[in-house]
């Protein structure tokens, strides 16, 4: 993948459900890419349900596959290199409702997303910076921009399901009205390791956070719950991970 062209056309080829690396494909980048002009759409986000109203199914912290509005959505398996390569002019805009941004949407478990470099702004009502949820095997990646969202708002990533972050970084003005993390949401079953955050965190109010981002108008979001430098919410360890972040918090 060299060209913005190129990286949209993966993107709509792995949405589309043709592309993916179930036969051992990687995915690589030769090149820095601009992106600067064009709406993105999160690379994950298959547009076809594999079946409707799931029992007691947990998209952010159990299952492999997506669920959402009472419908489940298979994760695509994904190999994908960077190869150190920066994508710059990023700029993902997901509105309510059912509005989840990032460079990745998700993916299934036994992906490996690498040494990836991220520059943009992502605003969604729920992001990440570099994936909306995170799974699989993270490493070596870094996002800089402003990551806004009503909740569940990560400078890298909303949430995730038992992935494997580490050696990541993130220097970006994050933003949200309801759980807001410098790297992470919620580090729910993820394992994270070495990574590095700066820049601010901030929680407004829905409102607030309406007026910033342009997002349509959610009064259901509800008063500013957790906010943290590294992740807004969490539990476990995080060996070897530094938070240098500015704390905000406006009613």
């Amino acid at each position: 993948i060299s060209t913005a062209e190129e990286l949209v056309a993966f993107a709509q080829g792995v949405n589309s459900g043709e592309l993916n690396s179930d036969s051992g494909e990687w995915w690589v980048l030769t090149n820095d890419i601009d992106l600067t002009g064009i709406d993105w759409q999160p690379i994950g986000a298959t547009v076809s349900p594999i079946s409707g109203n799931p029992f007691l199914l947990d998209y952010n912290y159990y299952s492999d596959n997506f669920y959402l509005n009472e419908q489940v959505y298979e994760s695509p398996l994904l190999y994908f290199d960077g190869q150190g390569h920066t994508v710059r002019g990023l700029s993902c805009f997901q509105d309510v409702p059912y509005g989840m941004a990032g460079f990745f949407f998700t993916v299934a478990s036994g992906s490996v997303i690498r040494n990836l470099n991220l520059e943009g702004t992502v605003i969604g009502e729920k992001a990440g910076g570099l994936i909306f949820r995170a799974a699989g095997l993270i490493e070596n990646c870094s996002f800089s921009g402003q990551v806004i969202g009503y909740g569940d708002v990560g400078g890298l990533a909303s949430s995730g399901v038992n992935a494997t972050i580490r050696y990541c970084c993130v220097d970006a003005d994050v933003a949200g009205g309801n759980t807001v993390g410098g790297l992470i949401c919620s580090t729910g079953t993820c394992d994270i390791s070495s990574c590095y955050v700066t820049g601010t965190v901030s929680g407004y109010s829905d409102q607030q956070i309406s007026t910033l981002s342009g997002l349509t108008f959610s009064p259901d979001i509800g008063i500013i719950q957790q906010i943290g430098g590294f992740a807004g919410y969490g539990f476990g360890e995080l060996p070897d991970c530094i938070a240098d972040t500015e704390l905000y918090c406006y009613d």
